[in-house]
């Protein structure tokens, strides 16, 4: 099921969508007989791409990301402080290829969720790192990762809570919640997947205080020479917004 999702997903991105939709447009109008259609389709695949590259749905996401503000320590109640005895951060991705260094391993997204988690910790005495995430297409479970790359970077080990069995944000919250019952903790993940992340967790009756990070969206209040054309970027972007979409309607479904 998982391999179903992540295909589905990687179909519905820009650059996989409009290739399709162009080269079956192209086969049209090779054909003859559906030429207009064929012509349509191009038109369709390669508007799409250049909307896409423009970032025409980034407002969109801007959205979800201010949803919530980053957190800072001394906005949280005295009461709640005290309280608060994890900092669960949610997994991302990695690959676990022995050559490399273990901080090369672990991808951006799975690297600034643990450094923000490790942050939060150290300001919250007494607290412990719950690190989630199973192994996704990869034989070595994600927490297992960030686990090795916490201790690399000074994180004693009994300050580690490994949750590696989850394979999405539903089994995680799921899993997560025997260990911090109804007591408040601190949830990290990504700004973009924090809204969703949310919404998860109180459905089950648990109580997380957001601390997004990774966010995509940043400003120096200048334009450069790269925004005037489609980027990358910005197809990047697009994607991410598509994934949280369809993660959303899958979350409905079930």
């Amino acid at each position: 099921m998982l391999w179903i999702q992540k295909l589905i997903v990687e179909f519905f991105s820009p650059l996989p969508f409009s290739l399709f939709v162009s080269i079956l447009g192209m086969i049209l109008v090779w054909i003859n007989k559906y030429k207009k259609t064929g012509k349509l389709l191009i038109f369709i695949g390669f508007g799409t791409l250049i909307l896409c590259g423009y970032g025409v749905l980034n407002s969109q996401l801007i959205k979800i990301e201010n949803k919530y503000d980053p957190l800072k320590i001394n906005s949280i109640p005295q009461v709640t402080l005290h309280r608060i005895k994890y900092i669960v951060v949610l997994g991302s991705g990695h690959v676990s290829d022995p050559r490399l260094p273990v901080t090369s391993q672990i991808n951006g997204d799975s690297l600034r969720r643990l450094i923000e988690g490790i942050r939060i910790h150290r300001n919250i005495p007494d607290s412990k790192l719950i690190l989630s995430g199973g192994p996704g297409f990869d034989n070595v479970p994600n927490a297992e990762v960030m686990a090795k790359v916490a201790l690399a970077i000074g994180v004693p080990q009994n300050n580690l809570v490994l949750e590696n069995r989850p394979m999405n944000t539903e089994e995680e919250a799921r899993l997560i919640r025997y260990q911090v019952l109804r007591n408040p903790f601190v949830l990290v993940t990504s700004s973009a997947h924090m809204p969703r992340a949310m919404e998860i967790f109180k459905k089950l009756n648990m109580n997380p205080i957001p601390a997004p990070t990774d966010f995509i969206f940043k400003s120096s209040g200048k334009n450069h020479a790269g925004s005037f054309f489609p980027n990358c970027h910005n197809i990047s972007i697009t994607k991410r917004l598509i994934y949280e979409f369809l993660g959303r309607i899958w979350m409905i479904l079930n």
